[in-house]
């Protein structure tokens, strides 16, 4: 861009107008300048002034002309069509086209800084040992891996130094408010780069970080905030007078409501109101929303905190060293509390006080409850919860993130070969727990848990359920686009996996990413031996097995299809898919059916309390009917009746085709 000094008559109407420089002759402004539209602003440093012929809408409506008014600038550049009022101090930024800067006590760059990019916090564990560096485009898989793999020191170090490498050029004695960004009655802004389409308003003090944004997500950074050391990234919403300190909030995160964190990484649409978290890994969409809650030292996903929900994380003789594992799905109880270490396993119900060491992860879909001082474990009860379905599937509808580079890579399936093989594992324990006790045994004791001796094979029989539920939706989604016409052969082509030698391979869940452990390992070599030279490859890796889910799960299916078999996938005859699909409908309808049982819960009597508060009971059915609606009106209800309407159609039409087909 053409630049030129001011000539004489500008600096004489800029110094009838009120403004003062130290030197005018290092000021520069772009041809077009009218210097009418600067006034009663002092200069230090060199300048540069675009064009100032435009108008800056302002909330509420209304607009003002462009140009700077009552402020105190130190080398700053100003693009065409900024406006700039009150701005007690101004140093080392560069300001974008059509930014929008008003009543700011400062707003300055102090030395080199790499706002906040690079940025180590102590995670998961508080005393240290898991930290992770912060930058602006972390996701929530690279994170999982820089804190949960440090016994791959080699893999550890090589990420790091990409980390440092990208980082490094973040580094500046300058800051920028990029493009269409609004910065309004805030108090002091220190080292911090504000993003395009980025909205800070009323801001008491942030010091040392970035806030990302982007035109078709903005982000919001509102009243009373005070934070250092962070970074927000695009869609979120920072307000309410959160405090932060050394902090990493993702895309579509909401914190706000006097919400207090230090040292804690929040992913893809997490919330964060009242209560307080410390060393927390907060995996995509984990929520807590009350007072009385603190989260410390721990890794959870999709997390619902209960009200008073509380951790011990240290046993006062070396210090706080243990951590906790909550994985995806748990939910907690009002006033639950956990003593680390733990791990709980996925889409679990925890209730009540537990003072042991507990390992669940191995019986996912469980109720943990304390009675008498002891943890209790209920397993596969959850299966049965409408809560736990309801929750799998509002998760999709509430992201919130409308960034095209969505950096956290989440798979939604409930059912899925991370959990399924847990339950599958789960029916190992459950078996060899119930050869191992006498029917004088009351209760059974599993990794710091009892579990009552007479529902081990009750919980055998929901897991067995679920699986063959599983098994039974992927093959009758394979095999009805065959329906009817296909042979024999064109089964086994449709049904044909990806590899020559399908097995029951071990899954991870990545931070809300689904993959076989192979790829992941595959992912950790490579960056161990340098053959990923860059984040955006790993990123790109990343994403190759996020895309890659289906082609993937496919071949897990056919491994546990041939063990349960006993045979290779190639001779799999019509009866014996058919007698996979029919299971797996029969147990997806019967399935459906305990859940909407669960749900008439909700409309009974019971729940009619406290309705139509000066009248009958009849008139409290009305008025709870008015208000809440009835079981038939409900639309996750008619969803299940749907869904088992669709399935006992489909298998009927799938087990009239391949029983019509017999063998080869």
């Amino acid at each position: 861009m053409k630049s030129r000094s001011l000539s004489d008559s500008e600096i004489a109407t800029l110094t009838t107008q009120g403004c003062t420089a130290e030197d005018w002759r290092q000021i520069q402004v772009r041809d077009g300048f009218d210097p009418r539209r600067v006034r009663k602003t002092s200069f230090s440093g060199p300048v540069f002034l675009g064009r100032l012929d435009g108008s800056a809408s302002l909330p509420g409506g209304g607009s003002v002309p462009c140009g700077l008014y009552n402020s105190r600038v130190h080398d700053c550049t100003f693009a065409d069509n900024v406006f700039v009022d009150s701005v007690g101090f101004a140093a080392n930024y560069d300001f974008e086209e059509g930014v929008i800067v008003r009543n700011v006590g400062a707003l300055v760059v102090e030395g080199m800084s790499s706002f906040a990019n690079g940025v180590g916090i102590q995670i998961v564990n508080e005393a240290g040992g898991r930290e992770l560096p912060i930058y602006d485009g972390l996701s929530a898989q690279i994170a999982y891996l820089l804190v949960m793999y440090h016994h791959k020191s080699r893999f550890l170090r090589s990420l790091e130094a990409l980390i440092q490498t990208c980082t490094d050029s973040k580094q500046s004695h300058r800051g920028r408010v990029q493009r269409g960004s609004r910065i309004e009655d805030c108090g002091r802004l220190r080292n911090v780069m504000i993003g395009a389409a980025v909205t800070v308003e009323g801001a008491l003090e942030l010091e040392e970080g970035t806030i990302a944004g982007c035109p078709e997500d903005p982000s919001y950074v509102g009243v009373g905030v005070v934070a250092r050391q962070f970074v927000i990234l695009s869609g979120a919403r920072v307000d309410t007078g959160a405090t932060l300190e050394r902090c990493f909030v993702g895309q579509g995160v909401r914190i706000g409501k006097q919400f207090s964190a230090e040292n804690c990484a929040f992913f893809a649409n997490c919330e964060g109101f009242h209560s307080e978290a410390v060393s927390l890994f907060a995996g995509p969409y984990s929520v807590t929303h009350h007072k009385s809650t603190l989260l410390i030292a721990c890794y959870v996903s999709f997390f619902n905190a209960g009200s008073g929900t509380n951790q011990s994380n240290h046993m006062y003789k070396l210090g706080p060293l243990h951590q906790g594992v909550l994985e995806r799905g748990v939910k907690t109880g009002s006033f639950s509390y956990l003593f680390w270490p733990s791990r709980v396993g996925a889409f679990t119900s925890v209730v009540g006080k537990h003072y042991g060491n507990i390992d669940t992860a191995d019986l996912p879909f469980s109720n943990l409850t304390e009675s008498n001082g002891r943890s209790l474990l209920t397993p596969a009860m959850n299966l049965l919860n409408i809560g736990t379905r309801r929750d799998a599937e509002k998760w999709v509808d509430r992201d919130r993130r409308r960034d095209p580079d969505k950096l956290d890579l989440i798979h939604f399936d409930l059912l899925n070969p991370y959990t399924v093989g847990k339950m599958i594992m789960g029916v190992q324990v459950l078996r060899g727990l119930a050869e191992g006790s006498t029917k004088q045994q009351e209760t059974v004791v599993y990794r710091g848990v009892h579990i009552r001796r007479l529902l081990l094979k009750m919980g055998i029989r929901y897991y067995e359920m679920g699986i063959g539920l599983y098994l039974g939706e992927r093959l009758a989604e394979r095999l009805e686009p065959l329906c009817p016409g296909a042979t024999v052969a064109d089964i086994r082509k449709a049904i044909a996996p990806s590899k020559s030698f399908p097995r029951q391979s071990k899954w991870r869940d990545i931070c809300g990413l689904l993959a076989p452990a192979e790829k992941i390992d595959e992912i950790v070599e490579s960056v161990a031996e340098g053959r990923i030279k860059d984040l955006g490859e790993l990123q790109l890796r990343l994403r190759r097995i996020y895309d890659s889910y289906r082609e993937y799960e496919w071949d897990w299916c056919i491994g546990v299809m041939q063990e349960r078999l006993g045979m290779t996938w190639e001779k799999f005859e019509p009866p014996q898919l058919a007698e996979l699909i029919r299971v797996g409908g029969e147990n997806a309808v019967k399935l459906n059916s305990i859940l909407e049982n669960d749900a008439a819960k909700e409309f009974d009597e019971h729940s009619h309390i406290g309705y139509g508060i000066d009248g009958s009971r009849e008139e409290g059915k009305l008025d709870f009917e008015a208000v809440r609606g009835s079981l038939e009106g409900n639309a996750f209800v008619r969803k299940l009746r749907e869904d088992s309407r669709r399935v006992q159609s489909r298998s009927s039409r799938l087990l009239a085709w391949l029983g019509g087909l017999g063998s080869s």
